[in-house]
């Protein structure tokens, strides 16, 4: 990638589908079974993120407890720390 000022859009998409190729898809997949396993034995997903992270620990939590029904129609018990300032500051 080129430097910061010289900053353009193709270079972004390269360092992105270069990021891609060294994504280890097994630790992905891992992740997902988990998820998937700790659902069907009705237990509850906790997610939590700093800064950026906290807004996607979020974002994962409302789209499974709304797609994961929607698709199964089983609650989802996703509860994101991110979302509750109370605890937050506690």
């Amino acid at each position: 990638m080129t430097d910061k000022k010289n900053f353009n859009i193709s270079d972004y998409l390269i360092s992105h589908a270069n990021l891609g190729k060294e994504l280890n898809l097994n630790a992905f997949e891992a992740g997902i079974q988990l998820i998937k396993e700790k659902f069907f034995a009705n237990k509850k997903i906790i997610t939590c993120g700093n800064g950026g992270s906290a807004s996607t620990a979020s974002h994962y939590i409302t789209d499974w407890n709304k797609m994961v029904n929607l698709a199964t129609g089983k609650k989802f018990r996703g509860l994101s720390l991110c979302d509750n300032m109370g605890l937050i500051t506690a």
